[in-house]
C-alpha cells in the first residue's frame, strides 16, 4: 500500500494536521509543509504517493501538474465568520483574497454580505503585478499565498485557517480515495498478470482509455501500435489480418462490458496449426460429420427433391426432425445438413438415444458435476456442451424417457443446461437435428413424445424415403457397395446380370439401404465359395415371398395385403411388431396402413 501526503501551505495547518494524524495513529499519512512550487518539489522527491491532501492555490497547482488525486482542505463558514467578526471592528469593507476553491464551501459571499451588512469583494491577488489603491480601504481575509502578498503590500490582513473538522473531513476523504486507488492498483496488477501470462499478443483498454499491453503485442505491432490503437479504440468489435515483415497476424477486438476492451493478436500460421489440431482432436473423438450431400447415392426424383429441401434447411439454424424407416440414411442426411450449414467447422455430436440405459441418458446429455452421484469423482461435460456452436444429432428420440423430455425442452428453449448435481446454468449454442422411425403422431398419442417438445424439434420436418420408394436408385447403390467392399476385402467383385438386378429391384428392402449394404458385403465375402450361390438363392426365395411389399401399387395385391392385415389384427394374438414382421414391412409402414384402414 502507498501513502497519503499531506502538503500544507503554512505552519499552522502543518502542525494541526500532524497532531490529528498522531492522535488517530494514521501511520500511512506523511505531513509536509510547502507552498506552491515547494509542494511540487516534495512530490517529485517522494515515491509511492496514492493521494495528496492540500489547500487553496497549492492544491490547484498540484492537481494541474501531477496525476495523483488531490483532496482539498475546505474552509467552512464558521472559520470565515471568526475572522469576519474581527475585521468588522476596523472596517466595513472586506476583501476575500484567495483561489476560488478555498471558498466553495463557505456559502455564497453575497449572502454573507447581506447577513453582516458589509461590502464584500472577492479577488485572487496571485499574479497581479500592481495592486489597486482602492484595496487599502478593505480588510483582507486571505489564504496563505494571498495573505503573504497582501502583507507585503501593507494591507491589513488576516490568514484564513481551516479547523480540525475541515482537516479530518479531508483526511477521511483521502483514506476513501486511497482505498479505491489500491483496489484499482490490484485490479491493474491482476490484468497485467493475465496479459503477461498468455503466449500471444494481448492489449487491455480500460474505460478511462488506459492501455495495458504485453511484450508480445508490442513486438507484433512494432511501430504500428499507436496508429493501430487510434484506429480501433472507439470500436465495439473489430477483426483484421495485417502483415508485419514476413508474418501475417490476426487481430480480434471484443468489448467485455461498458467500455472495457480486449484485443488479441495471434500469428496467422499458429492459428492455422491450432485449427488443424482441433479438427484432428474432434475427429479422433468422433465429433466430426464425415459425410456431405455428395455422398448420398442415387438420382431418383424423390431423392433429389428431399436433398434440395435438406440443403435449404441447412442454411437455417432452426431445429430439424428427420422421419424415416430404419436404415434409410437419417444420420447420413444429418451429417450432410451439418456440413452444408454455417456450423460446419464446429462439432457434430451424435447419440442414439436407444443405446444407453434410461438412467444414464440424462448425465450423458447434460453432463454432471463432481460428487453428483456415487462414483462421480470428476465432473463431465455433456453432449450439449460438446456440441457447443455445432450440431447435436439425437437419433431415436422416441427412446428418451418422458420425464426427461421436459428438461430437454427447457434446454432447447432457454439455450441453457443444468448439469446433474449442479446448481448453476451453463449457456449452450447448439442446433438440434433429431430423428425417429416411428410416426410422431403415434408417439404423441401414446405419451411417448411430448407435443411441446415435438413442436420445438420439428420446426423443419424432413421425411427420408424408404428404398422401396426409390427403386431406380438400387443399381447405382449396388455398384457403389460392390466397389466399396471389393476394395475393403481386396477380392474380385460379384457380377450381377439384368435378371439378378431386377430381382434386387423387386424386393421391398424392409431394412432399406442398410439391408442392401449388408447383403452386398455378405455376398462379396462369400464370392468363390459354395456359400455364395446358397446366399443368393436364399435372397431369391425371400424376394419371391415379398410380393406383398414389392408391388404396393398393384391394386389386387394391395387388397390382399389389406385383408391380411384385417385378419391378423382380428386374431388378437400378434403384436403390431409381430404383424409387421410377418408381412415383411416396417412398423412405421404398418402403422400408416392401420391409420389408412381406420383400424385401432
Amino acid at each position: 500500500m502507498g501513502k497519503i501526503a499531506a502538503i500544507l501551505p503554512n505552519e499552522y495547518l502543518e502542525q494541526l494536521t500532524r497532531k490529528l494524524v498522531e492522535e488517530k495513529n494514521l501511520r500511512n499519512i506523511e505531513v509536509h509543509i510547502g507552498d506552491l512550487y515547494q509542494a511540487l518539489e516534495i512530490v517529485d522527491h517522494s515515491s509511492d504517493i496514492d493521494v495528496i491532501i492540500s489547500r487553496g492555490g497549492t492544491a490547484d497547482l498540484l492537481k494541474e501538474n501531477t496525476n495523483i488525486p488531490v483532496v482539498y482542505i475546505k474552509v467552512h463558514l464558521a472559520d470565515i465568520l471568526k475572522l469576519v467578526n474581527v475585521a468588522l471592528r476596523f472596517k466595513r469593507k472586506i476583501l476575500f483574497a484567495g483561489f476560488d476553491k478555498i471558498f466553495e464551501d463557505a456559502g455564497t459571499l453575497k449572502t454573507l454580505e447581506a447577513l453582516i451588512g458589509a461590502q464584500i469583494k472577492q479577488l485572487n491577488l496571485y499574479g497581479i503585478e500592481s495592486l489597486p489603491e482602492e484595496l487599502k480601504e478593505y480588510v483582507v481575509i486571505a489564504d496563505t499565498v494571498n495573505y503573504e502578498i497582501a502583507t507585503k503590500n501593507g494591507l491589513e490582513s488576516y490568514l484564513i485557517e481551516s479547523g480540525e473538522e475541515a482537516i479530518m473531513e479531508a483526511i477521511n476523504n483521502a483514506l476513501q480515495i486511497q482505498e479505491y486507488v489500491n483496489f484499482e492498483k490490484r485490479k491493474r496488477e491482476e490484468i497485467l498478470n493475465i496479459v503477461n501470462s498468455v503466449d500471444f499478443g494481448m492489449i487491455y483498454i480500460s474505460p478511462e482509455a488506459n492501455v495495458i499491453s504485453n511484450e508480445t503485442a508490442n513486438r507484433y505491432l512494432g511501430n504500428l501500435k499507436e496508429s493501430f490503437l487510434e484506429r480501433v479504440r472507439d470500436r465495439k468489435s473489430y477483426e483484421e489480418v495485417f502483415s508485419q515483415g514476413n508474418e501475417k497476424y490476426y487481430v480480434d477486438l471484443k468489448t467485455i462490458d461498458e467500455d472495457r476492451k480486449i484485443i488479441t493478436i495471434r500469428k496467422a500460421a499458429e492459428l492455422e496449426e491450432a485449427e488443424r489440431y482441433i479438427r484432428k482432436t474432434l475427429r479422433a473423438k468422433g465429433f466430426v460429420a464425415k459425410h456431405t450431400f455428395e455422398d448420398i447415392v442415387g438420382k431418383s426424383e424423390k431423392l433429389r427433391r428431399v436433398i434440395i429441401k435438406a440443403k435449404s434447411f441447412a442454411k437455417s439454424d432452426a431445429n430439424i426432425l428427420l422421419f424415416g424407416e430404419s436404415g434409410s440414411g437419417k444420420e447420413l442426411f444429418a451429417q450432410s445438413i451439418h456440413n452444408e450449414s454455417p456450423r460446419k467447422g464446429n462439432p457434430f455430436v451424435a447419440i442414439n438415444c436407444a443405446s444407453l440405459p434410461k438412467d444414464l441418458l440424462e448425465s450423458e446429455l447434460f453432463g454432471y458435476v463432481e460428487g453428483a452421484f456415487t462414483g462421480a469423482k470428476k465432473g463431465k461435460m455433456g453432449l450439449f456442451e460438446l456440441a457447443h456452436k455445432g450440431t447435436l444429432f439425437l437419433d431415436e428420440i422416441d427412446q428418451i424417457p418422458y420425464e426427461l423430455q421436459g428438461k430437454l425442452l427447457r434446454a432447447i428453449e432457454e439455450k441453457e443446461i443444468l448439469k446433474v448435481g449442479g446448481s448453476s446454468l451453463v449457456p449452450v449454442d447448439t442446433r438440434i437435428i433429431s430423428a425417429t422411425n416411428i410416426d410422431p403422431e403415434i408417439l404423441i398419442r401414446n405419451n411417448k413424445l411430448r407435443l411441446d417438445l415435438y413442436s420445438r424439434l420439428s420446426v423443419l420436418p424432413l421425411q427420408i424415403p424408404p428404398l422401396r420408394e426409390r427403386r431406380e436408385d438400387i443399381p447405382e447403390l449396388l455398384e457403389y457397395f460392390i466397389r466399396i467392399f471389393g476394395e475393403k476385402y481386396s477380392v474380385e467383385t460379384p457380377k450381377f446380370d439384368k435378371e439378378k438386378i431386377q430381382t434386387l429391384m423387386n424386393y421391398s428392402w424392409p431394412g432399406n439401404v442398410r439391408e442392401l449394404q449388408n447383403f452386398v458385403e455378405r455376398i462379396t465375402i462369400l464370392l468363390g465359395t459354395e456359400s455364395y450361390s446358397e446366399a443368393f438363392r436364399e435372397f431369391e426365395i425371400l424376394s419371391e415371398n415379398d410380393g406383398l411389399v414389392a408391388n404396393h401399387n398393384e391394386p389386387i395385391l394391395k387388397e390382399i395385403e389389406n385383408q391380411l392385415i384385417h385378419i391378423l389384427i382380428k386374431k388378437g394374438i400378434f403384436t403390431k411388431s409381430e404383424i409387421a414382421k410377418l408381412l415383411g414391412v416396417s412398423r412405421t409402414y404398418l402403422w400408416r396402413k392401420l391409420k389408412e384402414l381406420n383400424i385401432e
